[in-house]
C-alpha cells in the first residue's frame, strides 16, 4: 500500500512517494547489496518554477525516451521549459540511454508526471507539473524539472462612480489556496475594504494575458483597501514576480450647459520597485 512522506529539499516541500514491491535484492554503486523499492519524490506545488502543460510534458517524454542522450531540454524560452533525465544507477552496464531505461514512457508519465501535483482542486486547479524523481527498484532514476519562472501578475482598474468604486481585476499565477474556488479568497479579502456589490468572478481561457477576471462595486474611497485586498490574496508573492498595475481614474462634473468633466486624475501603481506614476489634466 501507497504511503507518503513530508520532507524539505532546498527550501522547498517535496512529497516522497513509497511505492512497496516485493523485498528484492540488486546491486548498485554505493551497495552490493541493499532491499529497495520504488519511490517517487514529488516536489510539491510550491516555488515559482512549473510546467503549464501536462499535455506537453508526455509529448516530450515521448521523444526523450527514443533517443539516446542521457538529459535533454525541451520547450525553451516558453512557459513549458523543462528538462528530462535518466541515470542507471547499476554498476558494470554501459546502458545508460532513455532508450535503455525500462519502461521509460510509462514510468515517467505514471509516476514523474501524474503520480504528482494532480487531484488538488484547491492548490493547483488548473495541474501544473512542479517536477519529482522516480527511482525504481532495479537501479533506473527518471528525473523530470521545469525551467521557466511564471509570472505572479494582477491589472485592476478602478474608478468612482460618484457613491461608489467600480473595480475590475484581472490576473494570473496566483496562489490558488488564497485565491480559492471561483475566486472565493479574493473575494473574501476584497470585502473586507467594504459592502461589495456586484461581485462577478470568471475564468478567461481564451484571453492570451490573463487566467481570470473579477469585477465589483466597493463603497467609494476604497482604492487602496483594494491594492492591499489583492496582495493578500496572493497578488504581491513577497513583491516578486508580481507586476501589480492600479489605474485609478475619477472625474468631477460642474453641472452646466456643457456637462463637461473639469478634472480628470489617472494613474498606476506598479508593485515591482513600488513605482508611481500621475497625470492630472485640468
Amino acid at each position: 500500500m501507497a504511503y507518503g512522506l513530508a520532507t524539505r529539499v532546498d527550501g522547498r516541500e517535496s512529497v516522497a512517494i513509497a511505492h512497496p514491491i516485493n523485498a528484492r535484492t540488486t546491486s548498485s554503486r554505493n551497495s552490493e547489496r541493499s532491499v529497495v523499492q520504488d519511490e517517487t519524490i514529488c516536489h510539491g506545488i510550491t516555488g515559482d518554477f512549473w510546467v503549464m502543460s501536462r499535455d506537453t510534458i508526455i509529448e516530450n517524454v515521448r521523444l526523450f525516451c527514443g533517443q539516446d542522450a542521457p538529459m535533454m531540454r525541451y520547450n525553451e524560452d516558453t512557459v513549458n521549459e523543462l528538462e528530462l533525465e535518466v541515470k542507471n544507477w547499476n554498476s558494470g552496464t554501459d546502458k545508460q540511454s532513455p532508450k535503455d531505461a525500462p519502461d521509460c514512457i510509462d514510468r515517467f508519465q505514471n509516476a514523474v508526471v501524474d503520480g504528482c501535483d494532480g487531484n488538488d482542486m484547491l492548490n493547483n486547479p488548473y495541474n501544473y507539473k512542479f517536477g519529482a524523481t522516480l527511482r525504481t527498484a532495479d537501479g533506473w532514476q527518471y528525473k523530470m524539472t521545469p525551467w521557466s519562472k511564471q509570472v505572479n501578475e494582477v491589472t485592476c482598474s478602478i474608478s468612482d462612480k460618484f457613491f461608489f468604486d467600480g473595480f475590475e481585476v484581472r490576473g494570473k499565477n496566483l496562489p490558488s489556496a488564497l485565491m480559492g474556488p471561483d475566486g472565493e479568497g479574493l473575494r473574501k479579502e476584497l470585502s473586507g475594504c467594504g459592502a461589495m456589490t456586484g461581485w462577478d468572478f470568471e475564468e478567461t481561457p481564451d484571453d492570451c494575458c490573463f487566467q481570470w477576471y473579477a469585477s465589483g462595486s466597493l463603497p467609494i474611497g476604497t482604492k487602496s483597501c483594494v491594492g492591499r485586498a489583492i496582495q493578500s490574496a496572493g497578488g504581491s508573492s513577497n513583491h516578486s514576480g508580481l507586476n501589480l498595475n492600479i489605474q485609478i481614474q475619477k472625474l468631477v462634473f460642474r453641472f452646466n450647459s456643457t456637462q463637461k468633466p473639469i478634472i480628470q486624475y489617472s494613474g498606476f501603481i506598479q508593485n515591482r520597485g513600488l513605482g508611481k506614476s500621475w497625470q492630472n489634466n485640468l
